[in-house]
């Protein structure tokens, strides 16, 4: 158990560890020690949660998730949520690589994301409580916050909208087309049911998505899993940056 409560969790996607390494670890606990918790299957995924100092506040940070193309249940996947609520933390931090949609998206660029849409078609939210009628899944307050303390602290961050798809794959030409018509920026395999579960249960969600690849509906290059995790640990230093904002910013 962590000595005090946290002001937030963390939870870190692919190939973005290293942006939590420099932030002091109190504690560290590996998955496999937590009932209930699923652990990570997929490389850079790691599977320890740590408690670190931020901003001089103690923070939850899940290094590693889990996805639903993992073949888990949708327990499993609430299952950190449940023990950040069962730690009395209201306030999540998603961190995610993704494919960038729009054409002035980079590779290392990190996008505060403005809202999500959900493509997994994996069933409904289940027991939890509705969320509120204006829909905010990722609270608009906070994001404004990270957005202006950003700019402040002089730090390069682009905003946009996240499409989750099941996955495992990369995109059609077709595919890429049909998301940019839907409205996103930028598209990934995680995050959005994650963001909609915590906010249906009264937490303040944020998301920060680290752009790993490009995505084009003219050409198709070869990519893998470890372009994505070497994109990702590329551009840890920045988003160490910006995590420490979100955490300023509450």
């Amino acid at each position: 158990m962590m000595s005090t409560t946290p002001v937030a969790a963390i939870v870190i996607g692919s190939g973005l560890a290293d942006a939590v390494r420099p932030f002091p670890v109190l504690r560290s606990t590996p998955y496999a020690e937590i009932p209930g918790l699923p652990i990570p299957s997929v490389k850079g995924h790691g599977g320890t949660l740590d408690e670190v100092m931020i901003e001089g506040q103690p923070v939850a940070v899940f290094v590693g998730r889990s996805h639903l193309y993992e073949g888990i249940s949708h327990d499993d996947l609430t299952a950190p949520i449940r023990e950040m609520q069962r730690r009395g933390i209201h306030h999540l931090i998603l961190t995610n690589a993704v494919g960038g949609l729009h054409p002035l998206l980079d590779i290392g660029d990190v996008v505060l994301v403005q809202d999500v849409i959900d493509l997994t078609f994996s069933g409904p939210l289940g027991t939890v409580a509705p969320m509120s009628n204006d829909r905010d899944v990722i609270h608009r307050g906070w994001r404004e916050r990270i957005r202006t303390a950003s700019i402040d602290r002089g730090l390069p961050f682009r905003e946009g909208v996240y499409l989750q798809v099941l996955g495992p794959s990369y995109e059609t030409r077709s595919e890429i087309r049909m998301a940019r018509r839907l409205g996103a920026d930028v598209i990934g395999m995680s995050t959005a049911r994650e963001a909609k579960i915590a906010a249906s249960l009264g937490m303040s969600v944020c998301a920060l998505s680290v752009v790993t690849n490009r995505l084009s509906d003219v050409s198709t290059p070869v990519l893998n899993h470890q372009h994505v995790v070497d994109a990702g640990t590329a551009a840890a230093p920045t988003l160490s940056k910006i995590l420490s904002t979100t955490i300023f910013a509450l």
